[in-house]
């Protein structure tokens, strides 16, 4: 008996099974294989179906997902319980998630003054001598922290086959259109390829091939599913079916229908692969779109109710209790343990210097704390100079490596960016302007670099700038620069109205400055040029030609964390220039401007404070020096800059309620109602100011923060029954 129980151990020590990972085991029963669809936010039904199986004990042997299915059939793969990805996938920050922009007070200092200048969100690139845009609305860089994230227990696993449960992902190569099965690597990778939507995400290049949605070749992997060795199937389709065009009333239910169109054949030929031994369920999603991610739980609902409809056909699968406990206990995952960290490298093919990038990490060896990485890879991506941030675990005989991968910018280091101005009173003034910005970054190791900013419209101008910083990550810098303007505005004359004046000036100059590299920056220097100018319609003022020579001044903060609406944060900008002989100058004149506003918000309601001011010190200022007020909170109900003077004063109070925000971020914006009070003047002499010589105005107002730029329809009222009905596109304030 003794030698019985000896020989059927060797037996068993030598059987191919012993010594493999449960989930490696071939089951005595039929290998159950669970099908997950695409379709965007319609996938949470795929949790609601989960739940279910676990109710009624289905264990779960392999899983194959295309697109959202492999965003839940990824998380349930490496442990995850229904419950927690419900949870997970309903407080996620979706919009941020979709949505690749740098928060504002992350922002380089320099990027802000883009921002400010440029309030169109199209940036593209110049390389070759051609306009490069990128390969996608979104690159994924929150979202491949939020995948990394969910799935670091399992970063180290590079065989799907070893997961908790066998998992395949389902991908398209973007070159060949052929449809790809990932079974290994790193398993966060294998979903954001698998959802990269073509046109709104990005592309994501693996082992040489560039890959997006799962859903383009294969959005119901019944196919895939069976070739890695499923015996029966639980198929679950939440794709959207096509709809007539009477139904097709907006962007979004549109894209939902190409998308839909897109799949449907493939989608139509993995339902005829089902057969009678398999469950079939497709929920009931009703009106729940492909981005209705804010309806997490209306779709696990769904998903829930139509797996309970079939419930005694799924109880075929069904195992007893203590195989099920079994099964449930070396399949989910356990209690996660930081990884220990050994050390931290770059991979970085940019022309960046490592030094400037770990200049932004905080996070050192030791215990990984993954929300001071978070900040990290965000601090690093506000350099504004990558396509993606992303990270990596790395495990070498020394210990766990933290690689931080750079995803250099595809369209090299020269960009444009476009602005537009317009406004109108409906009245006959009108006013537009149309900008356009070129620059290069990173012109030495040092990270220089140069831009020309052109304006054609009410006002035409070319700037140029060359930054350098005194060496890297210095907050010291030098500055040239050069410029050209020609404006004729129109300057009030006492007893004459107003007076057009053409106005041609060139300037030149150098200043050194230091900044702490977000928040503010303070610059001094010398400017010279020169100013001609040539009335147009009056012969009361004679054309000058004046030479100019100046010492230039300026702070400037910026805490805002919006430009044209502004929930929280201040700025403020006090400039002095003062004109002396000394410089080339033809007279001697000093003048001094300030302006500052502070913002502050109770959910929904913002208020805005905005005190400016000008005046000259202790000289006098000739008439193209002034200040100007007049126009849509700038004394509303007035035109235009139609007050003009050497002295100004002028605050208002501004109050915004936010009415609704874009369905996703990846557009951006919201829609304000807002009401202004202002009280201001310009003055001619300076004994001549006085509160009670104040003009006040208000005006009530629809904004819009679109991507275009902010849109405002105002009607403003200032005293003594002056109106004005305003539209503005792209003017902050």
């Amino acid at each position: 008996m003794r030698h019985l129980r000896v020989a059927l151990l060797v037996a068993l020590i030598a059987s191919p099974a012993f010594g493999q990972s449960a989930a490696d085991r071939a089951p005595a029963r039929p290998r159950l294989g669970l099908v997950l669809s695409g379709g965007g936010a319609r996938g949470a039904a795929h949790v609601g179906v989960l739940k279910v199986l676990e109710e009624i004990h289905v264990p779960v042997d392999l899983i194959a997902g295309a697109s959202m299915g492999s965003i839940v059939g990824g998380l349930y793969a490496t442990g995850m319980s229904p419950q927690e990805m419900e949870d997970a996938l309903a407080t996620m920050d979706w919009d941020g998630a979709f949505n690749d922009s740098v928060p504002r007070k992350e922002m380089p200092f320099r990027r802000k003054f883009d921002e400010s200048s440029f309030l169109t969100k199209l940036t593209v690139g110049i390389q070759d001598g051609h306009v490069a845009m990128p390969t996608g609305l979104v690159e994924g860089q929150k979202l491949n922290f939020i995948l990394r994230q969910l799935t670091l227990p399992s970063a180290l696993v590079d065989d799907f086959d070893k997961l908790s449960i066998p998992f395949r992902a389902t991908v398209t190569d973007v070159a060949s259109g052929d449809g790809i099965v990932l079974s290994h690597g790193n398993v966060a990778d294998a979903m954001r390829a698998s959802m990269a939507f073509p046109g709104l995400f990005a592309p994501v290049e693996l082992e040489g091939r560039l890959l997006v949605d799962g859903g383009v070749a294969e959005n119901f992997p019944v196919k895939s599913a069976r070739k890695a060795g499923a015996e029966v199937l639980v198929a679950v389709n939440i794709g959207t079916p096509p709809k007539g065009k009477e139904t097709l009333t907006s962007l979004t239910k549109i894209i939902n229908q190409v998308t839909s169109a897109a799949t449907a054949r493939n989608v139509k030929e993995a339902k005829e692969a089902i057969g009678p031994q398999d469950v079939f369920i497709e929920p009931d999603l009703g009106d729940i779109s492909f981005i209705d991610f804010k309806r997490v739980r209306d779709a696990v609902a769904a998903g829930e109710k139509a797996a309970r409809a079939q419930v005694e056909e799924l109880r075929k699968f069904s195992v007893p209790e203590a195989e099920y406990r079994a099964w449930r206990e070396r399949t989910r995952r356990k209690p996660y343990k930081p990884f220990e960290i050994s050390s931290i490298e770059l991979v970085n093919p940019s022309p960046v210097s490592n030094e400037i990038i770990l200049s932004h990490m905080k996070t050192k060896p030791g215990p990984l704390d993954m929300k001071l990485l978070e900040e990290d890879l965000s601090s690093i991506n506000s350099i504004g100079e990558f396509d993606l941030i992303d990270f990596r675990i790395v495990p070498r005989d020394a210990g766990n490596v933290l690689q931080i991968v750079i995803k250099d910018r595809a369209w090299g280091r020269t960009s444009a960016r476009f602005g537009i101005n317009l406004n109108s009173d409906f009245k006959g003034n009108n006013g537009f302007e149309l900008l356009a910005s070129v620059s290069r970054t990173q012109v030495n190791r040092l990270g220089a670099e140069w831009r020309v900013i052109a304006g054609v419209g009410e006002i035409t101008t070319i700037f140029g700038e060359f930054f350098q910083p005194v060496k890297v990550s210095s907050p010291f810098f030098v500055s040239g620069i050069a410029s050209w303007q020609r404006q004729t505005p129109l300057v009030p004359v006492e007893g004459l109205g107003t007076v057009g004046v053409q106005e041609k000036q060139y300037l030149w100059g150098a200043v050194a400055g230091v900044g702490d590299g977000r928040f503010w920056e303070m610059r001094a220097g010398a400017q010279l040029g020169h100013l001609w100018t040539d009335p147009t319609t009056s012969e009361a003022l004679q054309p000058e030609s004046v030479d100019r020579g100046a010492v230039v001044a300026r702070l400037t903060v910026d805490s805002r964390d919006n430009v044209p609406f502004p929930s929280k944060g201040a700025a403020l900008r006090v400039a002095m220039d003062w004109e002396t002989p000394a410089l080339g100058a033809d007279g001697s004149t000093r003048r001094l401007y300030g302006i500052g506003m502070a913002a502050f918000s109770s959910g929904k309601n913002v208020f805005q404070v905005l005190a400016t001011g000008g005046s000259p010190v202790k000289t006098d200022l000739p008439y193209y020096d002034g200040f100007k007020l007049g126009g849509f909170r700038r004394l509303s109900g007035y035109t235009s800059d139609e007050l003009y003077g050497p002295y100004m004063a002028f605050g208002s109070v501004t109050y915004l309620r936010e009415i609704n925000r874009f369905k996703t971020s990846i557009i951006g914006g919201a829609y304000y109602l807002g009401v202004s009070l202002e009280a201001g003047n310009v003055w001619r002499i300076g004994s001549d100011v006085s509160l009670s010589d104040l003009r006040y105005a208000g005006s009530a107002f629809i904004g819009i923060d679109s991507p275009l730029g902010p849109v405002y329809v105002a009607y403003g009222r200032a005293e003594g029954g002056r109106s004005a009905l305003t539209f503005q596109l792209g003017v902050a304030f």
